[in-house]
């Protein structure tokens, strides 16, 4: 998805969420893709040892097998799903691709801490 909306870097950030929101027992994670086909769902945080952490953190999940290929691109998408919506307080920062999306963000009034990431935003 990131890929996808790079062209928009100077306009979108990724929110840091502190990890105590998997605490939350309405919280679930899937192993990939939520939409994809053969998604898994488990209650967190029991089911983080579920997650392919190597995978969903790999630089590049390119692969000459087309089925490992969209494999590894539905893992490296792996979800925390939160329902309804995530309260302001877990909200502990934010990404973004360069200085312009800071200042953008930061014009907001947005107030915790921003970390560029020029990688995460494919810039």
């Amino acid at each position: 998805m990131m890929f996808k909306r790079k062209n928009q870097k100077d306009d979108i950030c990724v929110l840091q969420i502190n990890k105590e929101i998997l605490n939350n027992s309405e919280v679930v994670l899937s192993d990939r893709n939520a939409a994809a086909d053969y998604a898994s769902f488990y209650k967190s945080p029991q089911g983080l040892h579920r997650i392919d952490f190597d995978l969903v953190f790999a630089k590049y999940w390119t692969d000459l097998n087309p089925f490992e290929y969209w494999r590894k691109k539905s893992i490296k998408c792996a979800e925390v799903l939160v329902p309804h919506r995530v309260k302001s307080c877990y909200i502990i920062g934010a990404y973004v691709a360069n200085e312009t999306a800071k200042v953008n963000l930061e014009n907001t009034g947005f107030d915790e801490s921003i970390t560029i990431n020029e990688d995460m935003f494919f810039a």
